[in-house]
C-alpha cells in the first residue's frame, strides 16, 4: 500500500513538473526583439504588445520579458539556476510584430519570421549556435554572426552588409541586393544574390558564393577562402 501511495505521489509530482502551460503577457510596444537562451521564437503578424509563452510551468516563471528603450528582451531571470538536466526542454514563444527594425539572438534557440518584415533599415545579429530565419524588405540590411549559428534571409534590399566571425553561415540567395559588402573571419560560408557590386574581405577559409550578375567584384583574401559564382540547389 505504501509503495502504491509513493508511486502515485511520484507520478503526480512528475506530471506537475512536466506540465505544459500557456501564458500571455502584456509587455508594451517595441520596435526591436532580442532573445537570449534556447527559446524557439516565432514572429507573427500582429500589433506589438502581447506575447505568448508555452512550456513547462515550472520554467515559465523564470523567463523575463520586458521592453527596455523600445527593445523587447526575452531572457532567463538571474534568479533561475539553469539545470543541465532540463536545459533542452522546449519553450515556444510567439511574438506579434507589425513594425520592427531589428532582431537579435544569443544562444542556441531560434527566431523564425512567418511574415515579411518591412523597414527602412533592418539589423539582425546572432551570437552562438542558434538560427534566425526572416523575410525582409528594407533599404539597407545589416547582418552578423559570431559563432556557429545560421542566418537565413529572403526578400529585397538595396544594400546588404554582412559580418561573420567564426563558422556560422549566412544563407541569403533568396535576398536580392544591389550592393553586397561581406567581411568574414573564420570558416563561414556566405551565400548572396548581388545585382551590381560585391565587396568582400576574407581572413581564413571562409567563402562568398554569389548568384546574379554584379558588374564589379572587389575582393581581398588572406587564407584559403574564395569568392565564386554559386549555384542554387533546387
Amino acid at each position: 500500500m505504501k509503495k502504491l501511495l509513493l508511486f502515485i505521489l511520484l507520478v503526480t509530482f512528475l506530471g506537475s513538473a512536466l506540465a505544459q502551460n500557456v501564458e500571455r503577457r502584456n509587455v508594451g510596444e517595441y520596435d526591436e526583439v532580442s532573445v537570449s537562451g534556447w527559446f524557439d521564437v516565432t514572429l507573427v503578424d500582429g500589433s506589438e504588445g502581447e506575447i505568448t509563452l508555452e512550456g513547462k510551468a515550472s520554467q515559465l516563471k523564470y523567463i523575463d520579458t520586458e521592453v527596455r528603450d523600445g527593445r523587447l528582451k526575452i531572457e532567463w531571470s538571474k534568479r533561475y539556476n539553469i539545470n543541465p538536466f532540463y536545459s533542452f526542454s522546449k519553450i515556444n514563444i510567439t511574438v506579434p510584430v507589425e513594425d520592427i527594425s531589428a532582431v537579435y539572438l544569443s544562444g542556441s534557440g531560434s527566431v523564425i519570421g512567418e511574415e515579411e518584415l518591412n523597414a527602412n533599415r533592418f539589423s539582425t545579429k546572432l551570437s552562438g549556435s542558434g538560427k534566425i530565419e526572416l523575410d525582409v524588405v528594407a533599404e539597407k540590411v545589416n547582418t552578423g554572426i559570431s559563432g556557429s549559428g545560421d542566418i537565413v534571409l529572403r526578400g529585397k534590399t538595396k544594400d546588404l552588409d554582412i559580418e561573420v566571425s567564426g563558422s556560422g553561415d549566412v544563407k541569403a540567395f533568396g535576398l536580392e541586393a544591389d550592393y553586397v559588402a561581406a567581411s568574414i573571419s573564420g570558416s563561414a560560408d556566405v551565400n548572396v544574390k548581388a545585382n551590381e557590386k560585391i565587396w568582400a574581405r576574407i581572413s581564413g577559409s571562409g567563402d562568398v558564393n554569389y548568384i546574379g550578375s554584379p558588374d564589379k567584384i572587389d575582393s581581398k583574401i588572406s587564407g584559403s577562402g574564395s569568392v565564386s559564382k554559386g549555384k542554387v540547389n533546387m
